[in-house]
C-alpha cells in the first residue's frame, strides 16, 4: 500500500508541474502576442518633412513672386507665405523674382535656401522684400582713398567704432578699429579700410577680423572681406558672419603699411543691400570693446 501511495504521489506532482508549465507557457505567449500587437500598433516613422517659407517687406494686398524646386521635378509658386508638407527628404531651393507695386519696385533676398528638408525635419526659409530706394549712398571711397586709415601698436590709444568715411590723412592711432556701414547695389558697392602695422620684435602680426552682416543680408553672403597686401595681390578672404579669422602678416621691419580691407560684393552685378561690422583686433588681448571715435 505504501508503494502505490508513494507511486499516486509522484503523479500528482508530475501532473501538478505539468500543467504549471503549460500555465506559464501560455502566458508567455499571451505576453509576446500583446508584445507584438503593441509594435504593430506604434506608428511607422515618418518619410517626409516640411518647409516654411515666410515672406515680408511687401504692402498689403500685393503678391510675391517666390518659387520653391526640389526633388522630383518638384515646384510651387507662392505668393504669400506658406508651410509646405509632405516634402520628400533633399534640397530645396526657395527664389524670389522683383516686385513692382504703383511704379514702385521692390527687390528680395533669401535666407535659408537651399533648405535641407529631412524626414521628420521642419525648416524655415525666409523672403524680405525691400524698395530700391533702400540703396547705400556713395561714400566717396576708393581704393586710392580709403573711407579710414588705421595704425595698429601695442601702446596705441583704446579701439573705436566708426559709421562714416573720415578720409583721415594722419592715421588713427588705435589697438583696434570697428567700421560700420552698408554696402548695397544698387547704390555704394565697395567700401576700403586701410591700416599699418608697428609689428615690434614679433616675427609675425597676427590679427583677428571678422565681418559681422545685418539687414537683409542673404545666404550665400553677398559681400565679402579682402585683405589686400599693398601691392594690391589678396593676403586673406572672410565672408558675412564666418566667425574671427586670423590674418597673419610677416613682419619685414619698420612699420608694415599700405595693407586695405575691401568690402565687396561675392559675385559682380547681384543685387543686394546689407549693413555690415567690420571689425579689426589687433593688440586686443582678451578681446576688443570698442567706443565711438571722438576726433
Amino acid at each position: 500500500m505504501n508503494g502505490n501511495r508513494r507511486t499516486n504521489h509522484r503523479r500528482l506532482r508530475a501532473l501538478a508541474a505539468a500543467a504549471l508549465a503549460t500555465t506559464l507557457l501560455l502566458a508567455a505567449c499571451q505576453t509576446t502576442t500583446d508584445d507584438r500587437r503593441e509594435e504593430e500598433e506604434e506608428e511607422p516613422p515618418p518619410t517626409t518633412g516640411t518647409l516654411a517659407v515666410t515672406i515680408a517687406g511687401l504692402p498689403t494686398d500685393a503678391d510675391a513672386a517666390v518659387t520653391v524646386t526640389g526633388p522630383g521635378s518638384f515646384e510651387r509658386l507662392l505668393t504669400a507665405g506658406a508651410v509646405l508638407a509632405e516634402l520628400t527628404p533633399g534640397g530645396y531651393v526657395v527664389s524670389a523674382e522683383p516686385i513692382n507695386v504703383e511704379g514702385t519696385e521692390y527687390l528680395a533676398t533669401v535666407n535659408g535656401s537651399p533648405a535641407e528638408v529631412t524626414a521628420g525635419g521642419n525648416n524655415l526659409a525666409s523672403v524680405t522684400y525691400a524698395t530700391t530706394a533702400l540703396a547705400a549712398p556713395e561714400d566717396g571711397d576708393t581704393l586710392i582713398a580709403p573711407a579710414v586709415l588705421a595704425r595698429f601698436r601695442g601702446t596705441s590709444g583704446p579701439p573705436v567704432w566708426l559709421d562714416a568715411p573720415i578720409f583721415n590723412a594722419a592715421p588713427l592711432d588705435v589697438r583696434g578699429l570697428s567700421y560700420r556701414n552698408d554696402v548695397s547695389n544698387p547704390g555704394d558697392t565697395t567700401d576700403y579700410v586701410a591700416f599699418e602695422i608697428v609689428a615690434g620684435e614679433a616675427p609675425t602680426a597676427n590679427l583677428s577680423m571678422e565681418l559681422n552682416c545685418g539687414v537683409y543680408a542673404a545666404e550665400p553672403s553677398p559681400i565679402r572681406a579682402q585683405v589686400l597686401r599693398p601691392d594690391g595681390s589678396v593676403l586673406r578672404t572672410f565672408n558675412c558672419n564666418n566667425g574671427e579669422v586670423t590674418v597673419s602678416i610677416p613682419n619685414t621691419g619698420g612699420t608694415l603699411s599700405g595693407y586695405m580691407v575691401r568690402v565687396a560684393p561675392t559675385i559682380s552685378g547681384t543685387q543686394f543691400y546689407v549693413a555690415y561690422e567690420l571689425n579689426i583686433d589687433a593688440f586686443c588681448s582678451l578681446g576688443c570693446t570698442y567706443a565711438p571715435y571722438a576726433p
